[in-house]
């Protein structure tokens, strides 16, 4: 691409021991969004947490998505001068929140994804990939009846004898 966000040089320079570690940290993030079981879920503490570990130690905001970053600012700032002005400003905090962090999330993945879009990628989809296998083998064991964790009463196993089946839903929550 013409504007430098995926180029021939980043494919041929040595990994480094910090970017090692971003790669790490951004497979598990991904691996971590098949588990959705309270709330917040793993994911976001996760993200929350990389986020601002991450800005501590020298996360940068590359020059192909500075204008994002000011439209992200605009964004999250009249949210929370339209939260300050609502009526009810504590009935707001929950959504404002969310739309406060889903945007810093975008941030964090896309500063990464930048710095080396084909180590990052990789790295993503391999989390996502270990997230979608343990999901479908969750799953498949639920159905058949195998084990069934009642999330909803203290997430407590319960084992039942083969073909008692029941819905398969996984590590998620609904």
């Amino acid at each position: 691409m013409a504007n430098g966000l995926i180029s021939a040089r980043y494919s041929s320079r040595a990994v480094y021991p910090g970017e090692r570690v971003r790669m790490i940290l951004l497979g598990v993030l991904a691996a971590s969004g098949g588990f959705v079981f309270i709330e917040p879920a793993p994911y976001d503490v996760l993200a929350i947490l990389m986020l601002l570990g991450l800005l501590v130690t020298g996360l940068r905001f590359p020059t192909e998505i500075r204008i994002h970053v000011l439209l992200l600012a605009l964004f999250i700032a009249s949210n929370a001068v339209s939260a300050a002005l609502s009526i009810q400003p504590l009935d707001t905090i929950r959504s404002l929140s969310i739309r406060i962090y889903l945007p810093l999330t975008w941030l964090l993945v896309v500063c990464l994804i930048v710095t080396d879009p084909k180590r990052m990628l990789s790295a993503m989809w391999i989390g996502y990939l270990v997230a979608d296998v343990i999901s479908v083998i969750w799953g498949m064991l639920e159905y058949w009846g195998f084990i069934n964790v009642d999330w909803l009463e203290g997430g407590r196993v319960k084992i039942y004898p083969l073909g008692a089946g029941m819905r398969a839903h996984g590590a998620f929550k609904d």
